[in-house]
């Protein structure tokens, strides 16, 4: 008799049930759906950093968290220091991140979308006539 009192009392109540489920069953789907692109993500920002001549040393990640996600690799190139700063830059710049801050070795770029942010962190090391370079990428949702 009491779940008929509160039918009766509140007729929108089965309606406004299957709302919240639903609403919460597309939520965990847009989840699901995000978690799926971060690998496709962090392919692409490490194809705009790697140049063709690189000799790659590590690759880790993505590691996903609750509201992010990192990835890192390592590797050295042959390029000039100053060559291979002025690459970096236009392709990642193609990609519309933004400069944030440097100095002679390190560099953050970070890039504002939707729902989040992203940024790449260059470590760079002359090194034997190479270049080894270090880079740090991460995705955060806001």
């Amino acid at each position: 008799m009491t779940t008929s009192r509160a039918v009766t009392a509140f007729p929108q109540l089965p309606s406004l049930v299957v709302l919240v489920v639903a609403a919460l069953c597309f939520s965990c789907g847009d989840q699901t759906d995000h978690g799926s692109l971060v690998p496709d993500r962090v392919n692409a920002v490490r194809g705009l950093t790697v140049p063709s001549d690189a000799k790659v040393l590590s690759n880790s990640g993505p590691t996903l968290g609750r509201y992010s996600a990192t990835a890192k690799w390592e590797y050295e190139t042959g390029s000039a220091k100053d060559v291979y700063l002025s690459w970096l830059n236009q392709q990642l710049e193609r990609d519309s991140f933004a400069l944030k801050s440097s100095d002679e070795l390190n560099l953050v770029f970070t890039k504002n979308s939707q729902d989040e942010s992203e940024s790449v962190i260059v470590k760079i090391a002359p090194s034997n006539q190479k270049l080894h370079v270090e880079i740090a990428f991460t995705i955060d949702s806001d």
